[in-house]
């Protein structure tokens, strides 16, 4: 019995500490944290004046989200991209989107080219096909409006999991100096196809000639043009179709998303760049896994000029496909009090929805020693199943994946996709 009583008492005891603990850094948080409020026309509002100094030194600023279906998430990054082109002259943005696809939505923002709906179904992500991010990009449209080309904003896509260039060269829209030969044009239909877990030994001489036949195109053409880089996409994707293992792809993509977005950033003169990606493709080092990502890369070339805000929540609904059916649906996420989430101390700050900077708020040593240790974190993909909410965090130390973050207490689903014969 005595024993029994020594046990509540130290459990107590801890109860009590961990309460004094987080009411103490909860209390250096509001201290540290730049508000995300509302304008009159329901918009986010933010003073990004004091987050200025860690905005304005960097070659690449990377804009997460900790899964992709979420309206407040794709609202911000409206709102910081207009303040990083029109205050911080940051003019090429680089999306998590097929690179020779979003070409479309470059000509239609720099040269008023195409259909608006036709430039975002060319990214191949139904992620940007939103009235949301719509609106980024009609924004950016007027803003190139009569503006010297040098001064323009330009769109980029640094994924190469599908390339759009495969799609366009079968058709004829993308022309070669020489035609491709039969067993090339063979190999190429079969990148259009599904990827499966076996390519046979006829299949990969199919595919082994294509690449041999696109390698003598590409000498043809300087390293530096956007056919060149379109044509590499395509030799990337075939390293990625032809492996077997889910595990080795995912080595391959971000190894290629890092190796474009350095390729976007010299073709662009250096311009300072803004990236659109998951957290877990964006973060300094991998989140959940043992795969170096596309941030990893980027942190190594980049160091100080690569600034990483991540985005989390802690409630609320977004959309995502249904690991179960395949198909859009919106899921919800209860409210989960675990004094080990970072999310759940977030939710008890004065701000519903703010900045954390940890350039500057890690100054504070309660703040410090928080991001760098192990709290609990969401991390969710394209592809949701309820049932499993525990693969979808993570335990890890936010200081060494991110340099700030972006949370928003509640948020709501982005709409499914535009579907393009509806329009």
């Amino acid at each position: 019995m005595k024993k029994y009583i020594i046990i509540k008492v130290f459990l107590f005891v801890t109860l009590i500490s961990t309460v004094n603990a987080q009411t103490s850094l909860i209390k250096s948080l509001n201290k540290n944290l730049l508000e995300i409020g509302k304008s009159h026309d329901g918009s986010d509002s933010v003073n990004f004046a004091s987050f200025t100094p860690s905005l304005s030194s960097n070659k690449i600023i990377a804009l997460g989200e900790e899964t992709h279906g979420i309206k407040e998430f794709t609202d911000f990054r409206g709102q910081i991209i207009k303040y990083l082109v029109s205050h911080l002259n940051y003019k090429v943005i680089v999306l998590e989107a097929d690179f020779y696809g979003t070409q479309t939505l470059n000509d239609y923002i720099q040269k008023g080219k195409g259909n608006k709906y036709y430039a975002l179904l060319s990214t191949g992500m139904g992620i940007y096909r939103t009235p949301e991010f719509l609106n980024i990009v009609e924004w950016l449209k007027e803003y190139n409006f009569n503006k010297p080309k040098a001064e323009k904003v330009s769109f980029y896509g640094c994924d190469m999991q599908k390339s759009a260039a495969i799609a366009y060269i079968s058709t004829g829209n993308f022309k070669l100096s020489k035609e491709l030969s039969a067993s090339a044009k063979e190999g190429l239909k079969l990148l259009l196809g599904p990827i499966g877990s076996h390519v046979s030994g006829t299949d990969k001489r199919k595919l082994n000639q294509l690449t041999s036949e696109l390698r003598e195109e590409l000498s043809s053409h300087q390293d530096t043009s956007i056919i060149a880089r379109s044509l590499m996409t395509i030799l990337q994707y075939d390293e990625y179709f032809q492996e077997k293992y889910n595990y080795n792809r995912s080595k391959i993509r971000d190894r290629y998303m890092a190796d474009n977005v350095i390729w976007i950033y010299e073709h662009e003169i250096k311009k300072p760049m803004i990236l659109l990606a998951h957290n877990g493709h964006i973060s300094k080092s991998p989140i959940g896994t043992d795969i170096k990502n596309m941030g990893s890369y980027l942190n190594e070339k980049y160091n100080e000029g690569y600034y990483v805000l991540g985005m989390s929540f802690y409630t609320g609904s977004f959309s995502a496909g249904s690991a179960k059916t395949s198909q859009m649906e919106v899921f919800t996420m209860p409210e989960v009090k675990d004094p080990e989430s970072s999310e759940f101390i977030f939710s008890q700050c004065k701000a519903q929805n703010f900045i954390l900077d940890f350039k500057t708020a890690n100054k504070d040593t309660e703040i410090n020693n928080f991001l760098n240790k192990k709290t609990y974190s969401k991390n969710i993909g394209a592809t949701y199943e309820s049932s499993q909410t525990e693969l979808n965090r993570v335990f890890m130390p936010l200081g060494n994946k991110f340099d700030g973050l972006a949370f928003f207490r509640s948020i709501s689903p982005l709409p499914f996709p535009f579907r393009w014969d509806k329009r």
